[in-house]
């Protein structure tokens, strides 16, 4: 029973008496998908290794074709994919945790033709659209008319230099028409082979309309004393 045992590889010979053909390679894999496989085959068999492979088997063997040097080293090098493999799966995993849980709204849109790519559950609940609205907009929906040349200032500057990143102050607007002031710091990276800018938005509205206000108290009670001294 393999899921009850502390393996480390597994060789299996894809003909056996009881099962054969990659409906072995499929049964062995959903119990040990997480164990490299070595699959070992005969001459006829090169597909069938190859199709093994491509659907995760580490390495393949031809029967009487190997010694155990080459059995050795292909253990070693299919024990190091794997790990290469989980680590990367790993780290996929933290990276989709830190992005969709983000508690600042992050969205992914194609630097050349703006077009939102992914966006994660708080930009949806901050904008107030659903995912699906926002995957097949662009991201000058999201800015009202008199900010979309300063949008594209910073587009044209991730194009035409060698910067990776860039921060400044925008409004952007909710689906409800409502404005909101953001400190964004967007980021150029490579997304599914796609040239595109990740945008962290830090919703600063209240901060700015606190400003505001003490600013306008500040000039009142200068407007007060001078009125005063003048008296």
């Amino acid at each position: 029973v393999i899921n009850e045992q502390n393996l480390s590889v597994v060789l299996l010979d894809l003909s056996l008496p009881d099962s054969s053909g990659f409906n072995s390679y499929e049964q062995v894999h959903a119990y040990a998908s997480a164990i490299p496989i070595i699959v070992l085959t005969g001459l006829a068999d090169m597909e069938l290794a190859l199709e093994t492979m491509a659907n995760g088997a580490q390495d393949y063997l031809i029967k009487g074709e190997f010694d155990e040097r080459l059995l050795a080293k292909s253990i070693q090098y299919s024990l190091e994919r794997n790990r290469i493999r989980q680590s990367l799966t790993e780290s996929n995993a933290r990276y989709q945790n830190l992005f969709f849980n983000n508690p600042m709204p992050i969205i992914i849109w194609d630097i050349e033709t703006m077009q939102i790519l992914e966006v994660n559950e708080t930009a949806q609940t901050d904008f107030g659209y659903t995912r699906e609205e926002l995957l097949n907009m662009s991201v000058l929906k999201l800015s009202p008319v008199q900010e979309h040349e300063k949008l594209q200032v910073f587009v044209r500057i991730f194009l035409e230099s060698n910067v990776d990143k860039k921060a400044g102050i925008l409004n952007h607007m909710k689906k409800n028409g409502e404005h909101m002031v953001v400190d964004i710091s967007c980021h150029k990276i490579d997304f599914n082979g796609t040239a595109a800018i990740l945008a962290i938005a830090n919703n600063i509205t209240e901060k700015v309309r606190l400003e505001e206000k003490l600013e306008e108290e500040k000039l009142l009670k200068q407007k007060e004393i001078t009125e005063a001294m003048i008296q």
